[in-house]
């Protein structure tokens, strides 16, 4: 668990003992999981760089100071409004490449560093080619130990399914399935 203070926000990757800052996280998962805990009435900002076709670098920042989401050949900015409990917030690469008219290759991107800004809770970031719900997230990566997640929230950027309990999102999904078939 780390508090992101706004005065010095620490970067990821960390500076080694030697000084020496490594290039790049070097990660390639499609879906990005940051688990956080807004602060009441903070403002913060996560921001993602990614490397994409192994030539242009591209910033996706989260905020709750952004009210639409807003993009350019550069950057992506995505609102990301919290409830006052953690929250697990997915972010889908590759929905998000493909909002600022980027075409790439499979996995053709690489998470370069995550950078947490202002006064924020953050419990865990980390990657993958699974897209994971509550119910079958791996027990270690879980924020509650729980199988359903009441305590916590799920956010998925971009989505639709912005800040609903997992109850209702799992009621929803049941139902989209339902009339899919």
């Amino acid at each position: 668990l780390h508090d992101a203070l706004p005065i010095s926000p620490p970067p990821l990757p960390k500076e080694h003992a030697g000084g020496h800052v490594p290039s790049s996280l070097g990660l390639t998962g499609e879906y990005v999981y940051l688990q956080i805990r807004a602060i009441p009435q903070k403002f913060f900002l996560v921001h993602m760089d990614l490397t994409v076709a192994s030539v242009n670098i591209l910033r996706i920042t989260l905020s709750n100071m952004y009210t639409d989401l807003k993009a350019t050949y550069k950057s992506v900015q995505c609102p990301c409004h919290l409830p006052q409990q953690w929250s697990t917030v997915c972010v889908h690469i590759p929905s998000v490449l493909s909002i600022c008219g980027r075409s790439f290759a499979p996995h053709g991107f690489v998470l370069k560093a995550i950078q947490f800004c202002s006064t924020m809770c953050v419990r865990n970031a980390f990657t993958s080619d699974n897209r994971y719900t509550f119910e079958d997230m791996p027990r270690d990566m879980r924020l509650d130990h729980q199988s359903t997640g009441d305590s916590c929230v799920w956010v998925d950027v971009p989505g639709h399914y912005a800040a609903v309990p997992a109850a209702e999102r799992s009621e929803d999904m049941s139902q989209s399935r339902a009339d899919a078939g």
